[in-house]
């Protein structure tokens, strides 16, 4: 499962949905107090992307930023999985996504940060 995963950018039509699955009760507690504000922002930027699973689902989300263009460092703002799609290590594979397409074009460093309390993403 854990290459399962492809990452397309988002687009208009999945604000909604992306607005809704920051929002649900079992996803919003492991995301900063902003996360659901700055989705429509991230998506102007370009920077905001959906997982979908290879039977075309959406499955997560996750917010990919430059913390800094000249020493090429991106940071994953918001990671979300969907709940109906959790208990597959779906997580780890956006990570890897992720990973695989900053490094592609030429990042030097990815950075994240993960509440302490949000066991599954420290896992990741």
């Amino acid at each position: 499962m854990l290459d399962d995963v492809r990452l397309r950018a988002a687009i208009e039509a999945d604000l909604a949905w992306l607005r809704d699955l920051a929002c649900d009760e079992s996803v919003a507690p492991s995301l900063s107090t902003t996360a659901a504000d700055g989705l429509a922002d991230a998506l102007a930027a370009g920077e905001l992307w959906i997982a979908e699973t290879a039977d075309g689902r959406r499955a997560g989300a996750v917010h990919v930023a430059a913390v800094n263009r000249r020493s090429r460092i991106e940071e994953v703002r918001t990671l979300m999985v969907h709940p109906e799609a959790r208990g597959r290590r779906l997580g780890v594979a956006i990570l890897r996504a992720v990973a695989r397409d900053a490094f592609a074009r030429g990042v030097h460093r990815l950075e994240g940060e993960v509440y302490g309390f949000n066991e599954p993403a420290l896992r990741s």
